[in-house]
């Protein structure tokens, strides 16, 4: 009678690193097939944004600097000769631009997705980055955003650096 050695114990003895090296893959392989992925499509009621939208005017808000409330100035695309628009696509990808300059351009992640049911009316806050958002509505053809924080991607006509949050205004194309 002979020794008896379990076969999986000589795999391992006598391959051991080639092993190691297998094994790791399948356990680097299997986390990324089972890993949750983030589905940025816009899909079901937020393929309302697909397309493009053209900026038509803004607001600009700051205190009172002698305490009388809130002062609010808004400006046009013919008062700056300038024209900005985001494109939104289907596969979830939005195109922040200034003219034919592209000034960012992401997935849409959205923090915020809140559909007000009798009047189609979407609040949204999409994640630009972890410290900015680009929060707003959306009815019909027309986007509101609200910009509470720098960067300002839209419109800014601070130059005293007074103004604390800039509303704009898009129309779809």
């Amino acid at each position: 009678m002979g020794i008896h050695i379990p076969l999986i114990k000589v795999i391992l003895f006598v391959n051991k690193d080639k092993f190691s090296k297998i094994l790791s893959c399948f356990f680097l392989l299997s986390a990324m097939v089972l890993a949750p992925c983030e589905n940025y499509d816009l899909m079901g009621d937020k393929t309302v944004f697909v397309g493009n939208w053209q900026w038509v005017h803004s607001i600009g808000k700051y205190p009172d600097p002698g305490g009388g409330g809130v002062i609010s100035h808004q400006i046009f695309p013919s008062d700056i000769n300038k024209s900005f628009s985001m494109e939104f696509r289907e596969n979830g990808k939005y195109l922040l631009k200034d003219g034919d300059d592209v000034i960012h351009r992401e997935k849409a992640k959205f923090a915020t997705w809140n559909p007000v049911d009798t009047a189609e009316i979407f609040y949204f806050s999409i994640v630009i980055n972890p410290d900015t958002r680009l929060e707003g509505k959306i009815f019909g053809d027309t986007v509101i955003t609200y910009q509470y924080s720098s960067p300002f991607y839209f419109p800014v006509f601070d130059n005293d650096g007074i103004y604390s949050s800039y509303t704009n205004i898009f129309v779809r194309e």
